[in-house]
């Protein structure tokens, strides 16, 4: 298993590299940097890390520098506050050297290259890892650790439940059981006379070791967590022969807009949707369609609304979800019929969409019936369930992190700020920033009194609020918020990590 933990490390640095957007670090300096350990190059890799953008200030700095500093015992900067720990020259891991820097991008684009190219790595054949030892698993969960301090900016100190909800990543234990499970219900959906069903039904885990030796045997136990339907619809393949396949319909779930749907402004939305719309042939009968469930997964209804060509009236029915779906297939299969899925946003005035969503909260209202489960439904169903548990988990830890979790729940915006921003907010948040109470909590300064004025104690409601030494460089008076607030509103916390970031700068010279 060490395999996969050195591999996803390389693979991490080497996605990360080309983003550093770095002005005078090159790849000759990387080089220079790590290849030898004499006292001519300390000097220089302190220069290094010291002036590009270093408004993150000299802490990481020092971190990442610990190998160096660590040998040849040069002098620690005199610009560090209260001297500096002892403690921070340690050697540190290739990856830690980049995270102070402003690379140029954000967490949430950090976040997708981890999601998408090195989660995949530690998760592939996921459902076998249950049967790994308890140490190869570990290593798994530092490697994930280790990229959610890069992704956030966060301290080897910070816990990682915090790292978690900031990145809005999972525990990989939790998504594992998660997928072990779907394996299972993969199986038991397969066709009559499959080895892989009767595998799965037939298989027993009593009289066994306590130490696992089956996939099935880890399925049967994380079960019991997730409660799902014993309805199974089975798995359907397609007998289509390659000269008479269908062609596959369209597909369109662009929305016009750069950046998330919640920032767009509904105007803007529904005048991109209405000319998408007037874009298509006046021939073709438009079908407007919706869903609704509770939690995604249960008291489900659909609406339908279909405008025909050349009528007065659009027309409505009700009917199951599979005669839909049927009827689609057959529509397919029909030569010179085009088919074209847009995706359009809801909410926004768009007569037809708001009334497919009318429908569907009728149906939801509607007699439910006892239908058999779908494997989509079923991942649909397991990754609520999934997200249920981390939620309760997490939930359950200090107040921290149940900020940390209202403001996932609320939807961070910390993600779209710069990445210097981004970090110094982070740190505030966890609590494990370079403001004086924070370092006198972990026993890096022997004092809380603020550097600046030399009035209050240094703590984040000090700088926002009340240092006179920033009165200059307030844009507003704050008085009348809060420093929840300032900190997690998508507004204030631009205007917030913009004071950290001075003060931070100011106090670290």
């Amino acid at each position: 298993m060490i395999f996969f933990k050195d591999i996803s490390c390389l693979k991490l640095f080497c996605l990360f590299k080309p983003m550093r957007g770095l002005k005078t670090w090159e790849t000759a300096d990387i080089d220079s940097y790590s290849a030898k350990d004499t006292k001519e190059q300390a000097p220089r890799a302190l220069t290094l890390l010291g002036g590009v953008g270093s408004t993150v200030a000299c802490e990481s700095a020092l971190r990442s520098a610990g190998t160096l500093l660590s040998r040849v015992r040069a002098p620690l900067p005199a610009h560090w506050p209260d001297g500096g720990p002892e403690s921070l020259r340690s050697s540190c891991s290739p990856i830690s050297r980049c995270w102070i820097f402003n690379w140029g991008a954000n967490l949430r684009s950090l976040r997708t290259i981890y999601v998408s190219y090195v989660r995949p790595v530690l998760e592939y054949a996921n459902p076998v890892l249950n049967l790994a030892s308890t140490k190869s698993l570990e290593n798994l969960e530092r490697v994930q650790n280790a990229a959610l301090r890069l992704i956030t900016g966060g301290m080897r100190s910070t816990p990682i439940a915090i790292l978690q909800l900031a990145a809005n990543c999972e525990p990989l234990e939790l998504r594992r059981e998660e997928h072990t499970v779907l394996t299972q219900e993969k199986y038991l959906r397969a066709g009559e006379g499959s080895a892989l069903k009767q595998m799965a039904e037939n298989f027993s885990n009593q009289s066994r070791r306590l130490k696992k030796t089956s996939v099935l045997s880890a399925a049967q136990e994380f079960s019991k967590k997730f409660e799902l339907p014993q309805e199974r619809v089975p798995i359907a393949i397609q007998t289509w022969s390659p000269d008479t396949a269908p062609t596959l319909p369209e597909t369109h779930c662009e929305k016009g807009w750069i950046g998330s749907k919640d920032d767009a402004p509904p105007t803007a939305l529904r005048a991109i949707a209405l000319e998408r719309i007037d874009s298509f042939d006046k021939s073709y009968t438009l079908c407007y369609t919706d869903g609704s469930a509770k939690d995604g997964v249960h008291d489900g209804g659909y609406g339908i609304l279909v405008q025909w060509p050349g009528r007065q009236g659009p027309g409505t029915g009700s009917a199951e979800v599979g005669t839909a779906l049927q009827l689609v297939e057959e529509l397919v299969q029909v030569e010179n019929v085009r088919i074209i899925f847009q995706w359009l946003p809801s909410h926004v005035g768009i007569g037809g969409n708001e009334t497919a969503d009318s429908l569907a909260n009728q149906g939801r209202n509607q007699q439910q019936p006892n239908n058999p489960v779908t494997l989509t439904q079923v991942a649909h169903l397991l990754r609520r369930k999934t997200a249920a548990l981390w939620e309760a988990a997490s939930g359950s830890s200090d107040d921290r992190t149940q900020k940390f979790n209202e403001a996932r729940r609320a939807g961070d915006y910390i993600g779209v700020l710069d990445r210097c921003d981004a970090v110094q907010l982070f740190r505030v948040r966890a609590g494990h920033s370079l403001l004086r109470s924070d370092m006198f909590r972990r026993k890096w300064s022997a004092t809380t009194v603020c550097r600046l004025c030399g009035e209050e104690s240094e703590d984040c409601s000090h700088v926002l609020f009340s240092c006179g030494e920033l009165s200059g460089i307030r844009e507003t008076d704050w008085s009348d918020i809060t420093l929840q607030e300032a900190l997690l509103g998508s507004k204030d916390m631009v205007r917030a990590a913009r004071l950290l970031r001075v003060f931070i700068s100011r106090a670290t010279r």
